[in-house]
């Protein structure tokens, strides 16, 4: 008995298919599968097994997939032209693989079907944090930083100042002022939030001042007396350096700001200001950052409500070596790198480095008690979260249809907390109110927040 084959094609929606075996497919052109080789079943299924034992799954030849639109619309890149714009076909290219040891190999591109996500779910007060980031924590605090536009008392996002010594009379500023930013916002952290009704200060509870347009010093020494003008640009001859001038500390000692390069020492100096005609040469420079920052303060012009902190230094590092303590304001130490790990203001409240002699030996403000051998610990100040700068914030959700809901007739129901400062006149019976704008309300907060909050106003 013979079989005669006879070769013929069908249409893929063909059902007429009884005496047809296919051996190639081909859709728009291009080749979707071909038999290439015979079915040897059993034989076939054994080799498959051994080969799945010793390799597992493997590919030959990369898959790669595209997601395009089912409905070919315009210039939407779709795929059908009577397509359905509830689905997205998946391209799968080309390739070769071995699953489960079958040989499985695609000829062309072929596009599976897939139904969109079409099922939303609604989700009722959410809370979506706003992490503002970029501040420094603060203790024993007097007053608080204008963040309000109230009138004409209070500037909002006025003006900060980073000084390099802490407090040492309450309400005071000490040391050396080496930058300056702008606060937007100041909130408690821990502790308790303000020891003694009627007192000035709160040296117990810790605070977060955020800052913007934060600008760091550069202290600079030079080789005459002169008078570069504030705010005149002063460049160096040799390294094109620049800067500004912020502040004449002395005759011959300047702080500059927005700085851009690094000057070299002996180089001269010209200014942008035509009157400037001294030719002084860079003596020195000191470069300040927040590591140095142990107090902010922020001048009012109306008397008492100035507002001053001392910054909490929570960067602790455990110098290298030992030292030597023996009743005077030197130090000593053994395997020391003072003069890499350290820098002159670095310390705590009670012990701040005056100036450092070599890796081994350093001067402190204040003589040590006692003679004994230990460790000592570098404190420094911290700026926290300096990535959160962007006021843009993430919800709650990766895939957010909408936040306008037919329930709220397509219109926003979203609500937003922010602080705002206020002034207000307290009565004769101690009561105080505030007029706060048109679709604003107060959120719930003990008593004692808004005493110390407003304290200050009434000093």
């Amino acid at each position: 008995m013979g079989i005669n084959l006879t070769l013929a094609k069908r249409d893929i929606t063909s059902v007429d298919d009884a005496n047809f075996i296919e051996v190639i497919r081909v859709k728009n052109g291009n080749i979707q599968s071909k038999v290439q080789r015979t079915n040897y079943a059993l034989l076939e299924d054994t080799l498959a097994r051994r080969t799945y034992d010793e390799s597992g799954d493997y590919t030959l030849e990369d898959f790669s997939m595209e997601t395009r639109e089912h409905l070919l619309d315009g210039d939407n890149l779709g795929i059908y032209p009577s397509g359905d714009s509830s689905k997205i076909a998946l391209g799968v290219s080309q390739g070769k693989a071995y699953v489960k040891g079958f040989e499985v190999e695609t000829l062309s591109t072929q596009y599976i079907e897939i139904d969109k996500a079409r099922d939303i779910d609604t989700i009722n007060n959410s809370v979506i944090p706003a992490s503002l980031g970029n501040y420094i924590n603060v203790t024993n605090t007097w007053g608080t930083p204008d963040i309000t536009m109230i009138g004409t008392t209070s500037t909002p996002f006025n003006e900060i100042k980073f000084y390099d010594e802490q407090n040492s009379v309450v309400g005071g500023i000490n040391g050396n002022q080496i930058g300056q930013a702008r606060c937007r916002a100041f909130e408690h952290k821990s502790g308790i939030l303000h020891s003694t009704q009627g007192s000035t200060t709160n040296n117990e509870g810790v605070f977060s001042v955020y800052m913007f347009d934060i600008q760091m010093f550069i202290t600079m020494d030079v080789s005459q007396s002169s008078t570069y003008g504030i705010g005149s640009k002063i460049t160096g001859l040799t390294s094109g350096s620049y800067g500004y001038i912020h502040s004449q500390i002395g005759g011959a000692q300047y702080t500059i700001v927005q700085s851009s390069g690094s000057f070299v020492i002996g180089e001269t100096l010209i200014s942008s200001t035509a009157s400037n005609t001294q030719n002084s040469t860079v003596i020195g420079t000191t470069v300040h950052d927040m590591s140095k920052v142990k107090q902010v303060f922020m001048d009012d012009p109306d008397a008492g409500h100035d507002f001053i902190a001392d910054v909490v230094l929570d960067s602790n590092y455990t110098l290298a070596g030992s030292v030597q303590l023996n009743g005077s304001t030197t130090i000593t130490g053994l395997n020391t790198f003072f003069s890499y790990e350290i820098g002159s203001g670095s310390g705590n409240e009670e012990r701040i480095v005056s100036s450092i002699v070599d890796d081994t030996s350093i001067n402190v403000s204040v003589a040590v008690s006692g003679t004994l051998t230990g460790t000592i610990v570098r404190k420094r100040a911290t700026m926290q979260e300096q990535e959160e700068v962007v006021s843009i914030y993430k919800l709650p959700k990766n895939n957010i249809k909408t936040l306008l809901t037919a329930a709220n007739n397509g219109t926003s129901d979203s609500t937003l907390s922010i602080r705002k400062q206020f002034q207000g006149i307290v009565s004769t019976n101690g009561n105080i109110s505030f007029t706060i704008g048109s679709n604003e309300v107060f959120n719930n907060f003990s008593s004692w927040y808004w005493c110390w909050c407003w304290y200050w106003s009434f000093w």
